[in-house]
């Protein structure tokens, strides 16, 4: 109860300085939630979403009076989120399991509510490098959690023979993608670091949070990684580059604990787990449900259900009988299928249109920063990060995960800043004119 009132009274004191700040530390609630769980007890479960409330309140009475006149957003953007919305609710109460989908729902709104926070608020660059600084330092009280969680015997992810990091989740894979985030933004801060104390702490965080990730034994963090780093290598490729990558990468594996080795050797060994075939089982089971369901799905958080209740009854909508309950609450392990199979088709393709818009928001603000001679800027350290997760997301469920939303968010955010910015040259240019012919 203490640690809750503390947080309910930090958060009131920095809405009354600065709203961004305020957005920031509700993005480090967030990628740290499952701590507060563990420290505050069931108590503080609903914690982000009440604070976010109170985000929402703070930042559109303060910034919204001052900003609003001057926005000019993209309504195809507006739209695809105002569709996604109506077609959520929609297959909520018309899917297979009407009370589950109002809990999905409730954890969807987080990342939505983060996703437009951001998009309508978000101004500068300053403003993207400061909610950046907020997700690093929330991924790094994420690995001196998992520190603590290792070096004292208490890793709750995994089972009694494979133990596995899981502190800022429940779900070391989830633990893994939003320890996985914080590595290019880690590199863009140092390459930009102001004094070498801090371009030191930067570099220093990259192996930090390769090791806590290889703690969660996550195969499909992993691949993620892999791909983080290769964009990495790849934005300005060298030999020392490469070499230096490959020996952080090889020694960061060998020297944490092999659980991340044991598990992807069981998966490709000799003594097989299984996990290939069933992840497969489960995609072609789910596209199955998928086919049966196009218009609106079986409904938010309804995709496990429906895969056991076709796998064992031929159909989604079918009772799953009491003895399954416990293989109904699996998940769908590809993000595009938990969207497709949830929401149906349409709702599919919206949330395909927010990463479209997403992603060519983040090439935009690349190639302008590539034009000024900035080879690594945050909108590439950024686009990395999404493209790991994304990539993930075909191993992974990430629908529900808070970290998606704001990585789509920064992208959308990027093009309206610099057209907001551009309006302010221009009202800028225009009044010298005028002055000069006055």
């Amino acid at each position: 109860m203490l640690l809750t009132i503390l947080i309910i009274l930090l958060f009131v004191v920095v809405s009354y300085y600065s709203e961004m700040d305020l957005l920031g530390l509700w993005l480090v609630l967030l990628v740290t939630h499952g701590i507060y769980v563990k420290l505050a007890g069931d108590t503080f479960q609903n914690a982000p979403a009440i604070m976010g409330l109170y985000v929402i309140f703070a930042v559109f009475t303060r910034r919204g009076r001052r900003y609003w006149r001057h926005k000019k957003l993209n309504k195809s953007v507006l739209l695809l989120f105002a569709g996604l919305f109506i077609t959520m609710i929609i297959t909520g109460f018309l899917g297979i399991n009407p009370e589950n989908s109002m809990f999905a729902m409730h954890l969807y709104m987080k990342g939505f509510v983060l996703t437009i926070l951001i998009y309508l608020f978000v101004d500068s660059k300053k403003d993207v490098e400061k909610l950046a600084r907020y997700y690093l330092a929330g991924a790094m009280i994420g690995v001196a959690w998992i520190a603590w969680e290792y070096f004292t015997d208490t890793m709750s992810g995994g089972d009694e023979w494979t133990k596995r990091a899981a502190g800022l989740r429940a779900d070391p894979n989830e633990t893994a993608m939003l320890l996985v985030v914080g590595i290019p933004i880690a590199w863009y801060l140092a390459l930009n670091a102001g004094t070498r104390h801090w371009k030191a702490a930067y570099y220093a965080a990259v192996p930090l949070i390769m090791w806590g990730m290889v703690l969660t034994g996550s195969r499909g963090g992993l691949l993620a990684l892999v791909l983080v780093i290769a964009m990495i290598i790849m934005n300005k490729p060298s030999v020392k580059k490469v070499l230096s990558s490959l020996l952080l990468l090889i020694a960061v594996i060998t020297t944490a604990p092999g659980v991340l080795l044991d598990r992807t050797d069981h998966m490709v060994g000799e003594e097989k787990d299984g996990s290939i075939q069933e992840r497969t089982d489960l995609l072609f089971t789910g596209l199955k449900v998928v086919a049966q369901k196009p218009l609106l799905g079986v409904g938010p958080g309804n995709i496990g259900q429906a895969i056991v209740a076709y796998k064992y009854r031929g159909h989604a909508e079918a009772e799953v009988p009491s003895y399954l309950f416990g293989e109904a609450f699996t998940v769908a392990h590809n993000l595009f299928l938990e969207m497709f199979g949830e929401l149906g088709i349409l709702g599919g393709f919206l949330f395909l249109g927010v990463i479209f818009f997403s992603l060519q928001g983040y090439l935009k603000a690349y190639r302008r920063a590539r034009r000024k001679g900035e080879y690594f800027s945050l909108a590439y350290a950024l686009l990395a990060a999404m493209a790991g997760f994304l990539f993930a997301g075909l191993f992974l469920s990430q629908g529900k995960e808070s970290v998606l939303w704001f990585l789509l968010g920064m992208g959308l955010a990027y093009p309206a800043s610099s057209r907001r910015r551009r309006k302010k040259r221009k009202r800028v240019t225009d009044s010298q004119t005028s002055l000069s012919y006055s």
